[in-house]
C-alpha cells in the first residue's frame, strides 16, 4: 500500500463530501479499514463510487454512467429508496451542469419519475387491497391485525419535492432561452419532455403531501412555477393543460421518439 508506507500518510485528494446518496461512506484510507468491508458487496460498489468521484469528478460521463447502473442494479434488487437516492444525484448534477435542455437530462427526469409513478401507484394498490381484505373480515366477523397503509411508501415526500424544485427551478430560464434562433426541435421536445414530467410530480406531490405543513409547501412551490407562465415549445400549452391531458403520458420507452 503505496499511501501507507508514507509517514505521514498520504491523504487522497481532493476528498469527497458526504453525500446522503452514498450512504454519508468515506473513502477507505487503511487496509485495516479495506479489509472490514471487503466482504460486503454494497460497501465496496460504493467505494467504488467514491474514488471514481474523487479521480473523474462528478461531472465526467464515465461517472455519471456508474450512477445510473448502479441506481439500475439497486432497482433490479428492490432496494428502491436507494435506487431513488442515486438517480436523484444523477439529476441534480445533469440539470446543474448540462440544463434541462440536455436529452441526457431528459432521459434521467424521465427515468426518475416513471420510477417514482410506478411506486405510488403500486402501493395505493396494496392499500386498496388491504382494504378489501379488511371489509371482507368484518363482514365475516374475524379478527385481524390494523396494518392497513402501514407498508412503506415510496417515493417520499421530501424526495418527490425536491425533484420538482430542481425541474422547475430552471424552467423559466430554459423558456428564455428557446427563444433565441436558431432554435433547434430537439431542445424544444426536450422541453415539452421536461414539463411532462413537471406535471406528473405535481400529481405525485398531491399523493404524498399527507400533512397540512407539506401541503402548504406544495402550494407555495406549485403557485410559483404557474407564475412563470411557462408553456410548452412545440405545442404551447400551459400547465394546466399538460396536468388534464390524455396524451401527457411518460411511456417506459424512454428512448422512443412517441415519449
Amino acid at each position: 500500500h503505496i499511501r501507507a508506507s508514507h509517514t505521514p500518510y498520504l491523504q487522497k485528494l481532493p476528498r469527497v463530501p458526504l453525500r446522503p446518496a452514498y450512504g454519508n461512506a468515506i473513502e477507505f484510507t487503511t487496509l485495516e479499514e479495506l479489509d472490514n468491508i471487503a466482504t460486503d458487496v454494497d460497501a465496496m460498489r460504493i467505494q467504488s463510487l467514491l474514488i471514481c468521484e474523487r479521480i473523474l469528478g462528478l461531472t465526467h460521463k464515465d461517472m455519471l454512467f456508474r450512477l445510473t447502473f448502479r441506481g439500475a442494479s439497486y432497482a433490479d434488487s428492490l432496494q428502491l429508496q436507494r435506487c431513488i437516492d442515486l438517480w436523484r444525484l444523477l439529476l441534480e448534477v445533469r440539470v446543474t451542469h448540462f440544463s434541462i435542455l440536455h436529452f441526457d437530462t431528459c432521459y434521467a427526469a424521465q427515468t426518475l419519475v416513471r420510477l417514482m409513478i410506478d411506486l405510488h401507484e403500486r402501493y395505493l394498490r396494496n392499500v386498496e387491497l388491504e382494504h378489501r381484505e379488511v371489509d371482507i373480515r368484518e363482514f365475516f366477523g374475524e379478527e385481524f391485525e390494523d396494518d392497513v397503509g402501514k407498508d412503506e411508501h415510496l417515493p417520499v415526500f421530501e424526495d418527490v419535492i425536491g425533484v420538482f424544485r430542481l425541474l422547475s427551478g430552471t424552467v423559466a430560464e430554459a423558456q428564455q432561452l428557446l427563444q433565441i434562433r436558431p432554435v433547434y426541435r430537439k431542445q424544444q421536445e426536450n422541453f415539452d419532455r421536461i414539463l411532462k414530467c413537471i406535471a406528473h410530480l405535481i400529481y405525485l406531490l398531491l399523493g404524498t403531501s399527507d400533512t397540512a405543513d407539506k401541503r402548504k409547501d406544495v402550494y407555495y412551490a406549485v403557485y410559483e412555477l404557474v407564475h412563470t407562465r411557462v408553456r410548452s415549445a412545440c405545442t404551447y400549452d400551459t400547465l394546466l393543460h399538460l396536468c388534464v391531458s390524455r396524451l401527457n403520458v411518460i411511456k417506459s420507452g424512454y428512448l422512443s421518439d412517441e415519449n
